[in-house]
């Protein structure tokens, strides 16, 4: 699947206008400066995982339509496969902390588990293959929560 930046960007925008935001309001509350919240915006520049997970969390957006709009076919019980890679993320994770003996509180947890499922949800839309949960991963979405 192709990513149209442009129209990644005007959903971006959306979500700002939606929340009665200027651009340096949105752009302040997702913690990039103006003129990449621009260059994402124009669709000159990719949005990164990082910012969809920013948005997930922040908007509660939903990341599929993000990244690839409201296409049916794009996936068909997209719900469905959702919750099911959030569970796989969150038991994943769970058992990560836990063999590293790490106590996390529970939004501590789930900024791990939306940043991981962001990751997946890209991934998904520009290679579609399926993304697999590394320790490695985990270690940086620990360090970005901490």
């Amino acid at each position: 699947m192709d990513l149209d930046n442009k129209k990644i960007g005007a959903r971006l925008d959306s979500i700002r206008t939606s929340e009665n935001l200027t651009q340096e309001e949105m752009a302040s509350n997702i913690n990039i400066s103006l003129s990449s919240y621009k260059n994402y915006v124009r669709g000159t520049r990719d949005v990164p995982a990082s910012l969809v997970a920013v948005l997930l969390e922040k908007y509660s957006i939903d990341p599929l339509w993000f990244v690839a709009g409201e296409k049916t076919d794009y996936i068909l019980n997209r719900e469905f496969k959702s919750f099911n890679k959030i569970k796989e993320i969150s038991n994943e994770v769970e058992d990560y902390l836990t063999s590293k003996q790490y106590s996390l509180d529970r939004d501590q947890k789930w900024r791990i588990v939306s940043q991981l499922y962001a990751q997946y949800v890209v991934q998904m839309a520009q290679q579609n293959s399926d993304l697999l949960i590394t320790s490695g991963m985990i270690e940086n979405s620990l360090g970005n929560v901490a």
